[in-house]
C-alpha cells in the first residue's frame, strides 16, 4: 500500500511543541496509515489458502517462528520508543524535561556555547551549553559550583538569575551540592553536558562602552557622568551583592556585566569562590583573571610578601578591577593598554613605585575616586559601601546660605560681570564672594571671626579702591 502526503508534525515545521503534543504519536497519520493496511486484509491470511505440498511443509513451520521473532521484536521497540529522543535535537534543547527551541547561537568557546532560546510560554531566554568530557575535574567543579552560586543569589535584582538548569553527569553535581570532589586531579571521562538556562540580555558592558565611545569620537564629545553614574552605582551594587554573600570573582571585566531590560547585572561565577567565613581573603590554587582588570596581588598570589606571608586574593582584589572598569569608562582604555605583552604588564601593575597616568577631567571627585579603586596597597582601597557614598556619587550639598547672605552673593556676582575685563577686581570679587559663603558652623572661636571679618573687610576696600578707578 502506498502512503502519501502525511502533515509533519508541527514541531519538525519549526514551532515550539507544547507537552500534549509531545505526548502524542509523533506521525499520527501515518500511523493510520499502517493501521488501514491491517484493517483492509492486505496482508495475506496464511490459514486462508490452499494446503502448501509437501516439500514444503518445513517453510510453513519456519513461517509462525518468524512472525512470532517479529512480533516480539516490534514489541521490544515499542516498549524501548519512550526513552528516545521525540524532538528533533537540531531544533530543540532539553533540559529538565522541558524544550527550548533554538533562536541562534550568541557565542561560543572552547566546548562552551550559548544559544538564544524560546520556552512552550514564548518566554526569551539565553541556555549555555557546556561540554565536560576531557575537561579536568577542578575545571568542570568551577561550572557545576556556579550553579549553587545563582541559587544561593536568586532573587537578587543585580545578579543574572538562573532559570533552570540539568547536568547529565548526577555524581559530578552531587559533589558540589556537598562540597567535596574527589577526584581533583582527574579528567571528566564520561560524555556529560552542563545546561543552564538564564535570563536574556541585550548587551554587555564591553560592547556598550565599545559603542557608547564609538558615538562620543564622531561627535567629538566627552563622557557624559550622569551616564558615568548610573551605570557606576548599578555595578558597585551588583559586586556588593555578592562580597555580602562573601564571594569573590577575581575575574571582573566589562563583559560580566550584562544589559537585562535597562539594568547592569553581574553574570559569569565560573571561577569565582567562596570566602570562608572567618576570614576576609581567599588564596587560589592558580593566577586566574584577565590580565588588563588583574590587581597586583592576583598576579603575585602564589608568592610572598616581606613578611614571609602568602599573598592572597580577597575582596580589594575585586575592587582594582573595579577602579579598571571605571578608568576604561572614563578614558576609553584600560590603565595598562599600553603594555602589550604579558611580562609587560606584569612588570608594570606589581611595580609598586609605578604611577597610573589619568587624563584631565572636568570633576575633581572623579579623578579621587579613580585613585580610591587604583591604589597599589590593597589595604588602602576603600571598600564598597565607602565607594557608595563617594562625593561623585553623592555630590556634598552646599549650606544653605541666610537671606543676607545671598543678597550679598548676588550683588558680588553682578560686581564681578561688570569687573570682567579687570582681572583684579574680578579675583576680589571672587574671593569675598567665597568668605561670605563660608559655613558659619565652622568658626568656632572668637579669634576665628575677627580673622574672617578682618580679611572681608580688607577685600572690600581693595574692591572699592578698584571700582572707584572704574568709575
Amino acid at each position: 500500500m502506498e502512503v502519501k502526503g502525511f502533515d509533519l508534525p508541527r514541531k519538525q515545521e519549526g514551532c515550539l511543541a507544547n507537552k500534549d503534543e509531545l505526548s502524542k504519536d509523533p506521525c499520527p497519520q501515518y500511523t493510520k496509515s499502517i493501521k488501514g493496511q491491517d484493517s483492509a486484509g492486505d496482508v495475506t491470511n496464511i490459514q486462508s489458502q490452499a494446503p502448501p505440498p509437501k516439500d514444503l511443509t518445513l517453510d510453513v513451520k519456519l513461517d509462525p517462528l518468524k512472525e512470532e521473532k517479529q512480533r516480539k521484536a516490534a514489541s521490544n521497540k515499542g516498549a524501548s520508543a519512550p526513552r528516545k529522543r521525540n524532538y528533533d535535537p537540531d531544533l530543540f534543547f532539553k533540559v529538565n524535561g522541558k524544550l527550548y527551541q533554538r533562536l541562534g547561537k550568541i557565542g561560543s568557546g572552547g566546548s562552551s556555547e550559548v544559544h538564544k532560546v524560546i520556552s512552550s510560554d514564548c518566554a526569551i531566554y539565553a541556555l549555555k551549553k557546556i561540554k565536560l568530557k576531557g575537561r579536568d575535574y577542578a575545571t568542570a567543579y568551577g561550572f557545576c559550583q556556579e550553579i549553587e552560586y545563582l541559587n544561593r543569589l536568586k532573587g537578587n535584582n543585580n545578579i543574572i538569575q538562573l532559570i533552570d538548569y540539568e547536568v547529565t553527569d548526577k555524581n559530578l553535581l552531587r559533589e558540589v551540592m556537598n562540597g567535596s570532589m574527589s577526584n581533583k586531579d582527574g579528567r571528566v571521562k564520561d560524555d556529560g553536558y552542563l545546561y543552564m538556562v538564564l535570563e536574556y540580555g541585550e548587551i554587555d558592558l564591553a560592547h556598550m562602552l565599545s559603542q557608547k565611545w564609538k558615538e562620543m569620537d564622531s561627535f567629538n564629545q566627552t563622557i557624559d557622568e550622569n551616564w558615568l553614574r548610573f551605570y557606576w552605582q548599578q555595578i558597585l551594587q551588583a559586586v556588593n551583592t555578592i562580597h555580602k554573600e562573601r564571594i569573590v570573582l577575581s575575574d571582573l571585566k566589562p563583559a560580566n556585566f550584562l544589559l537585562v531590560k535597562g539594568s547592569l547585572k553581574l553574570i559569569d561565577f565560573g571561577i569565582a569562590k567562596a570566602i570562608m567565613s572567618d576570614t576576609t581573603n581567599i588564596q587560589r590554587d592558580a593566577q586566574v583573571g584577565t590580565l588588563s582588570y588583574m590587581s597586583p596581588e592576583a598576579f603575585m598570589c602564589v608568592e610572598s610578601d616581606e613578611n614571609a606571608n602568602t599573598i592572597k586574593c580577597g575582596r580589594p582584589s575585586d575592587i582594582w578591577s573595579l577602579g579598571c572598569i571605571l578608568y576604561q569608562m572614563v578614558y576609553g582604555r584600560t590603565p595598562f593598554a599600553e603594555y602589550k605583552t604579558f611580562w609587560s604588564k606584569f612588570k608594570v601593575i606589581t611595580d609598586p613605585n609605578h604611577e597610573i597616568t589619568y587624563g584631565p577631567v572636568s570633576n575633581p571627585w572623579l579623578l579621587d575616586l579613580m585613585k580610591k579603586c587604583l591604589a597599589w596597597d590593597r589595604k588602602k582601597r576603600w571598600r564598597i559601601p565607602q565607594l557608595l557614598e563617594h562625593p561623585f556619587l553623592v555630590p556634598p550639598v552646599p549650606p544653605q546660605l541666610s537671606l543676607s547672605q545671598n543678597q550679598n552673593c548676588q550683588l558680588l556676582d553682578l560686581i564681578a560681570k561688570e569687573c570682567s575685563n579687570n582681572q583684579d577686581a574680578l579675583m576680589i570679587s571672587t574671593q569675598l564672594s567665597q568668605l561670605l559663603r563660608y559655613p558659619m558652623s565652622q568658626i568656632t572661636s572668637q579669634e576665628q571671626q575677627c580673622k574672617l571679618l578682618s580679611q572681608i573687610s580688607k577685600l572690600c576696600c581693595q574692591l572699592h579702591e578698584h571700582l572707584s578707578k572704574l568709575g
